[in-house]
């Protein structure tokens, strides 16, 4: 395996504004950059029926080139409303990956399970979208808001962080379920999701009991949602927390 290089370039923006007692900046920027000998973490059918699982796993593997470009836009400002301190972060991400050559032949595998006795990995066969050329496990949008109140010793905040539809992913995954050697329940869940993005909600209230002491109380996940951030990868449930801060 060749060692993954890359250039990077980016063009933005940056203006600060500010409207009555609110005031901030408004940051966007094109980015772009080419990636040569892409490393990917690629899963597959790599040994023999006699193999565990069909030696069905992962590998690091140089998949080509790649071309990443999008852009990226974030919103930060703050104010007082009377006594009352408000804070706000808005950001939202564009992004387009893509295989330069979905046709590379990457890797040459023998199994019976799949149709040929030797089958040549190309980013295309190996894709469930086979036709974009979309780089796999990758979100063309992602988006991100934060928002918290202060009053005297008593802060109370919330997030939002929204994920769209993973476009590609292995496409293994899904014949493993197609051919029940190895049922994921992958199949499925994409196709009930399908074209529907994910988000999760957090909340927040901390007390400053004094100039260096906090104690907040956390809700992640708030609507205890079931989502995923790759196939497999269950994100956690509702979940609480007590944070006690001491600076020094």
């Amino acid at each position: 395996m060749e060692a993954e290089t890359s250039w990077n370039a980016e063009l933005g923006i940056k203006q600060g504004f500010k409207v009555s007692g609110f005031q901030g900046y408004l940051d966007v920027a094109y980015f772009q950059q080419q990636v040569q000998n892409v490393v990917e973490y690629t899963s597959g059918i790599w040994g023999t029926p006699t193999d565990p699982n069909f030696g069905f796993g992962f590998r690091s593997l140089n998949v080509g080139n790649a071309t990443i470009n999008g852009v990226d836009a974030s919103l930060i400002g703050q104010g007082k409303i009377g006594e009352v301190n408000i804070t706000t972060l808005i950001g939202y991400t564009y992004m387009n990956p893509k295989i330069n050559n979905p046709d590379f032949v990457y890797e040459s595998v023998y199994s019976q399970f799949y149709t040929d006795s030797v089958k040549h990995l190309t980013y295309k066969n190996t894709s469930q979208d086979s036709l974009s050329g979309r780089l796999k496990y990758r979100f063309q949008h992602m988006g991100k808001a934060d928002i918290q109140i202060e009053y005297k010793k008593i802060a109370i905040g919330g997030s939002y962080r929204y994920l769209s539809y993973m476009d590609n992913v292995d496409q293994i995954f899904i014949d493993l379920d197609v051919t029940k050697q190895l049922e994921t329940g992958i199949k499925k869940y994409r196709e009930d999701h399908l074209g529907k993005g994910d988000y999760v909600m957090d909340a927040r209230v901390s007390l400053s009991a004094t100039d260096n002491i906090k104690v907040a109380f956390i809700v992640n996940n708030v609507l205890n949602r079931e989502y995923m951030v790759r196939p497999l990868s269950i994100q956690p449930p509702r979940t609480y927390a007590i944070q006690y801060t001491m600076t020094f």
